[in-house]
Parts: structure tokens; sequence; C-alpha cells
């Protein structure tokens, strides 16, 4: 019972310091007391990004207005790509998240964790659509990025999108090759509720197609 009071006031602790951060961030761009607009923008949008999509995507509107270096409007668009995939929108996605690309392509931004999101989130906003091809392009392409920066939970989460990718296209034997790739990989980061998680996803394959072998 301590140590369930602990984690409810540990959670609300950290609601409440971030309800207040985001309340100056708003209070100082309502009074226009920064020099820098774009980025005190940038920080509100990301704040809402999956709290509240529609939030993020008026404030990151706002930050292509102002916008003056492409890293500011890289990250705008990824926080409209990422507000329009929670909002159910993978046509707006798809877009926002290539203007992004575009800006990486031509290496005028440098940031491999924003590249591999884009990838990551593209392949699922395909698969939303039912575009398998594409979003299995894609997930590659988050992989190759994962593997060059050397982080293994991100090439975990690539191999369990590409595993639900292919349940999706109904290819059974790459599914579970790839749920087993994400399975093995995070479990050797530990990471407890991804093992979990992906477990449940092999258990749905096998109880799907009544595959017990």
């Amino acid at each position: 019972m301590n140590l369930l009071k602990f984690v409810v006031f540990t959670a609300v602790f950290f609601n409440f310091i971030y309800s207040n951060n985001i309340d100056s961030l708003l209070s100082v761009l309502k009074q226009g007391g920064t020099n820098n607009k774009a980025e005190l923008l940038l920080k509100i949008s990301e704040y809402y990004e999956k709290k509240k999509p529609r939030s993020a995507i008026l404030y990151a509107t706002e930050l292509l207005s102002v916008a003056n270096k492409p890293a500011e409007k890289a990250y705008a668009y990824k926080v409209l790509g990422t507000a329009y995939l929670l909002l159910k929108k993978p046509d707006s996605t798809i877009f926002f998240y290539n203007k992004a690309l575009g800006l990486l392509k031509n290496k005028q931004v440098v940031d491999k964790e924003l590249h591999y999101k884009l990838y990551s989130n593209l392949g699922v906003a395909y698969k939303i659509k039912g575009e398998y091809v594409k979003s299995l392009q894609s997930l590659l392409k988050a992989i190759h990025i994962a593997k060059e920066v050397g982080d293994e939970k991100l090439i975990a989460d690539a191999y369990a999108n590409i595993g639900t990718t292919y349940l999706k296209q109904g290819n059974i034997p790459k599914s579970i090759d790839y749920l087993l790739k994400a399975l093995s990989k995070y479990e050797e980061v530990k990471n407890t509720s991804k093992i979990l998680k992906t477990y449940l996803n092999l258990a749905n394959v096998y109880l799907q197609y009544k595959d017990y072998d």
C-alpha cells in the first residue's frame, strides 16, 4: 500500500510540475516576452503533441509561420505528422513527414533520432491505410537508422512494427519471425512492458491461425 501511495504521489507531482511548466510557456508566449518565438512554439507544440493533438497542430502551424531555420521547420512538420496520426488522418501524416524527410535528405537537418521516428511512424501511417509494402519499406529504413546509432530499443520497436505489419498482410511466418526478433531485443534491454506486449502479439498470431506447434 505504501508503494502504491508513493507511485500515485509521484505521478500527481510530476503532472503538477509539467502543468505548471506549460502554463509558464503559454504565459510567456502571450506576453511576447521572448526573443526566440520559434523555440517557444516548438516546446509548446511538442508538449501537446500526444496529449492534445489539435492544440499541437495550432502551435506547430504557427511555428511554421515564424520558423527561419530548417531544423525548426522539420520539427514542426514532425509534430504535425504525429498529431494527425493520433487523429487517425494518415494522409496528412504522410504529407508532413515527407516534408520533414525532404529537409533531412538535403542535409539541411542532421538528427538521426528524428530520422528514425519519421520512418517508423510513416510505417504506421501506411499500415493504417493498408499500404503494407510502403509500410515495410519505411520500417526497414527505420531499422537501418537504428542500427547506425546502435540503439537496441529502437531496433526492437521497428522489428515489432514489421511483425504486426506482416500479420496485417497475412504473412504469418514473417510476422512470427520479426516478433521473435523484437522479443529477443526487448529481453536484451530488459524492457518488461514491451516483452509482455510482444508475447501478447505472438499469442494473437497463434490464436488467430490455430497454430500451436
